[in-house]
């Protein structure tokens, strides 16, 4: 018989009995360039980063942070070093972002302290906690919290204890105080305050017991 010319494709039979033609043709090239093209995307998707500027990228993660909250600065620089952005680029970028005032720490102090009186009834110095975890500077907490008097402080003090009183009205009367004092430590009202506020709220429900533990 004539032989066929080389690299025309082999013949090779099944087991079912059927011939297969060109066994190292477009069965293997298709696997390779399926091969190739999957190695394309895992490329393309690894170098999409490195093709991005580094100022964009920085602006990208900053604008999908705020787009769901007000962010201090602070915490804007922490999710761009994490990301791998330099401390020039994101001091640049972070600067940019305060000028023209989508990053202002000074609102987010005001903002922050009104709705977490309101909401939880966090006293100042649970604010000024809650404030410095989240990066706001010393000075700006300090101008922020100025605005509330020891008089409104210690009237939120008792709104939060009269609030309570329902929920502990029946217990005996060291554990009915221990309840309230625990409630107002928790949102950062020290101590003396605490047992004024909580004997003061007694005396008006008309029950104060013999025991003065707290």
């Amino acid at each position: 018989g004539r032989q066929q010319p080389a690299g025309a494709g082999v013949q090779a039979k099944r087991p079912d009995g059927h011939v297969r033609l060109g066994a190292r043709g477009p069965g293997v090239g298709g696997r390779r360039q399926r091969r190739g093209r999957a190695c394309g995307r895992d490329q393309g998707t690894g170098d999409a980063d490195s093709l991005v500027p580094e100022d964009e990228r920085a602006r990208a993660i900053i604008l999908r942070q705020l787009a769901s909250s007000a962010r201090t600065r602070e915490h804007l620089r922490q999710k761009l070093a994490g990301k791998g952005i330099s401390a020039a680029v994101a001091r640049e970028v972070l600067d940019r972002f305060t000028e023209v005032g989508l990053i202002d720490d000074v609102t987010f102090a005001r903002d922050y302290i009104t709705s977490r009186r309101t909401a939880r009834g966090i006293s100042q110095r649970g604010l000024r906690q809650e404030l410095t975890r989240k990066g706001v500077p010393e000075d700006i907490i300090t101008e922020a919290l100025s605005a509330t008097t020891i008089d409104e402080e210690r009237e939120l003090a008792l709104a939060t204890v009269t609030k309570r009183w329902r929920s502990v009205a029946t217990l005996e009367p060291p554990a009915r105080r221990r309840r309230l004092a625990s409630a107002l430590a928790r949102r950062g009202f020290p101590p003396e305050l605490t047992y004024e506020v909580i004997r003061e709220v007694e005396a008006r429900m008309g029950a104060v017991g013999n025991d003065d533990e707290v």
